[in-house]
């Protein structure tokens, strides 16, 4: 261990430099959506503590929130939700002090409601730096994409009626055609950087269980442009032509969560699609459980590992871990090795991967 920050609680941590000093800092987001912000020493710099009120349905799904330099000033600002007054806002802060810069509503219906998906991600929606910012809102019965400029002028929203978790949990805006431009994926629908309807799968998947809880975006056929990859949960692990939604291949893997790709066993000349299958119940000792399925880039089951589940829900984790251009796969407490050995590093999960200056092996 290099360092031990302590820190309260944390639905989601998120990274960037707030204060000039080239060195990343860290925002805790609390599972009742409060938000704590640390320097690089893990000094705090300021909170917003959330009302008590309505406290636990937030912390039933990641709270939301994104560090991002809008102004390109050298220092980042803090993207988060917060309520005033009794009103929801979205919020970009001073990074260094919490101070508010721009606020516009919560793009949702007005309170009381529940909270189910809600995220915020940066994107590119002209030439130039990467200035936008898309919040994806799921309050059940009511769904949005909305985007913004630096700021938060709203640019477009996208709105349909559906049932809680009909698109996934997460929302990606990605470079798909290689203009410079980003589109925006969230489960089976993608818009342009305008927000107009690219293509969607509802016709295939119209039934709300079956969304994609996490989506990765590799060339796995080697023809230049990217595949979409997805965990979609009782359906397995399938791969989709990201720019047009076709699907290539479907594979079963128990309850389909996180999913990663890429060269990751030595001597393959081709990459591998690796998806954490989840499972319920006494097979895992009571509770969560998961274990990976191992596919070729054609959808083909390599193997599985390890034999039996190990309990938890673990995400992947991936990074330039010792600093020498090529990219180390973690997942659970364990590195994937190259020769499908496992090497066990930490005594928890890994969560994140962030090189702090000076140090290139930093995993919190």
């Amino acid at each position: 261990m290099l360092k031990d920050y302590k820190i309260p609680a944390a639905s989601i941590v998120k990274f960037g430099d707030v204060d000039g000093d080239g060195k990343p800092d860290f925002l805790v987001l609390t599972p009742s959506y409060s938000a704590y912000m640390y320097n690089n020493d893990g000094k705090e710099l300021w909170h917003w503590d959330a009302p008590e009120q309505d406290a636990r349905l937030r912390g039933e799904f990641e709270a939301p929130g994104s560090i991002w330099d809008f102004d390109q000033d050298g220092r980042a600002e803090v993207i988060h939700w917060r309520i005033v007054d009794g009103k929801e806002w979205l919020v970009m802060a001073d990074g260094r002090t919490g101070a508010i810069k721009h606020q516009v509503p919560w793009p949702t219906p007005p309170l009381p409601h529940v909270y189910n998906n809600f995220r915020t991600a940066i994107a590119k929606f002209h030439p130039g730096y990467a200035d936008n910012l898309v919040v994806f809102t799921d309050s059940g019965g009511v769904i949005s994409v909305t985007a913004y400029d630096r700021d938060l002028n709203q640019v477009w929203q996208h709105t349909e009626r559906r049932k809680k978790d009909f698109f996934g949990h997460y929302v990606y805006p990605v470079d798909l055609n290689g203009d410079g431009i980003d589109e925006v994926v969230v489960s089976h629908l993608c818009l342009d950087a305008k927000g107009k309807e690219i293509w969607n799968n509802y016709a295939i998947f119209d039934d709300n269980h079956d969304h994609m809880d996490a989506i990765e975006f590799f060339d796995i056929d080697g023809d230049g442009k990217p595949e979409l990859l997805t965990g979609q949960s009782d359906v397995g692990a399938l791969a989709y032509r990201a720019l047009t939604g076709e699907l290539l291949w479907h594979n079963m893997a128990d309850h389909t969560q996180q999913i990663t790709a890429g060269y990751i066993l030595k001597g393959s000349k081709t990459p591998q699609v690796v998806a954490n299958g989840r499972v319920y119940g006494p097979r895992g000792g009571g509770g969560l459980a998961a274990q990976l399925y191992w596919f070729d880039y054609q959808g083909n089951l390599l193997f599985k590992w390890p034999g039996n589940p190990l309990s938890g829900n673990p995400n992947f984790v991936r990074g330039d871990w010792y600093g020498n251009g090529t990219k180390q796969f973690f997942w659970h407490k364990f590195k994937l090795g190259r020769r499908r050995q496992r090497y066990a590093l930490f005594q928890g999960a890994g969560l994140s991967h962030v090189r702090f200056p000076g140090q290139w092996r930093r995993s919190r």
